[in-house]
């Protein structure tokens, strides 16, 4: 037997054939949306045709857009606009389709989560990359940032087949002075969030003697052959190398999420690091390259 919700009833016989409309009298209110499965009951024999909703359904719409379909009998006058229980039945136990809090549902799929024998698994990070040092650098003798120097990331490992990082090594930007050792991750094609995580190794070139050591990530854009570096915030870290002998090795590490796109422009970054303070002013601090590296990997 079939129950009966009564969205709306037909309102004029519809011959058999390709049905893409039905005539409806007004539900008054916006309830049915475009993919939704509907059930078009005849009153009098109780046999009844699903349709799928083809366009959204307005409060003082009288005709319903379907998916056309093929029916071998008209459709009286009278006959009951029902919710599909067959449907329904299936979508309560085993949602195959619609959405679930905007996201699209298929028979194996929720959004972006898939399920596959027995597993869930999300989109993969397509576009990343790690960079590393082939050689050293030497913060400068003189306290400050003012003073610092670019880590010199210059060998890509790892990377995303295909990646669009790029770094532009001891050369920098062809015919832009200051973006040596700077790289980018995507030119401006559209807005994507990336998050850096990175580590710095250091080394002192003295013996005994305390050394504090800043580091900060900055961002760059070019504008006429020029380019203005900012911080960004927060990526400031801090290294307090208290080493003696030959045991004078220490390390920071940091990360963080930035956005890049959509200013017609590509966005560059640089590491820089300086000698913040020291107990002997002639104390430097130098990078190793087996304790420094950068990853970068593309979250949207």
């Amino acid at each position: 037997m079939m129950i009966t919700f009564a969205y709306t009833y037909i309102t004029q016989d519809i011959a058999a054939g390709a049905t893409t409309t039905l005539n409806i009298t007004a539900i008054g209110e916006a309830v049915l949306k475009s993919g939704d499965y509907i059930e078009v009951v005849d009153s009098k024999t109780g046999s009844y045709t699903q349709f799928v909703l083809n366009a959204d359904q307005g409060a003082s719409d009288t005709t319903l857009t379907v998916v056309s379909k093929v029916t071998t009998s008209k459709i009286r006058f009278g006959a009951v606009v029902n919710i599909s229980y067959s449907d329904l039945s299936v979508q309560y136990q085993r949602k195959t389709h619609g959405t679930i809090g905007g996201m699209p549902v298929t028979t194996d799929s929720v959004g972006p989560i898939t399920y596959s024998g027995g597993i869930y698994s999300l989109p993969g990070i397509t576009n990343y990359g790690m960079a590393k040092c082939s050689g050293t650098v030497t913060t400068s003798v003189t306290d400050g940032a003012f003073n610092a120097v670019t880590v010199p990331f210059d060998t890509l490992v790892i990377p995303s087949s295909p990646t669009t990082i790029v770094l532009n090594g001891s050369g920098g930007v062809v015919g832009v002075s200051d973006t040596e050792y700077s790289f980018y991750l995507d030119t401006a094609a559209g807005l994507a969030g990336y998050e850096f995580n990175w580590q710095v190794g250091i080394n002192t070139n003295i013996v005994n003697n305390r050394i504090i050591v800043g580091l900060q990530l900055e961002t760059g854009s070019i504008t006429g052959g020029t380019v203005t570096w900012t911080i960004l915030d927060p990526s400031v870290s801090y290294i307090y190398n208290r080493g003696t002998g030959s045991m004078r090795l220490a390390s920071t590490s940091n990360s963080l999420f930035t956005a890049i796109g959509g200013t017609g422009k590509i966005t560059y970054y640089r590491l820089r690091m300086w000698k913040e303070n020291s107990s002997n002013a002639s104390t430097t601090a130098i990078t190793l390259t087996n304790a420094t590296q950068i990853t970068m990997k593309k979250l949207s």
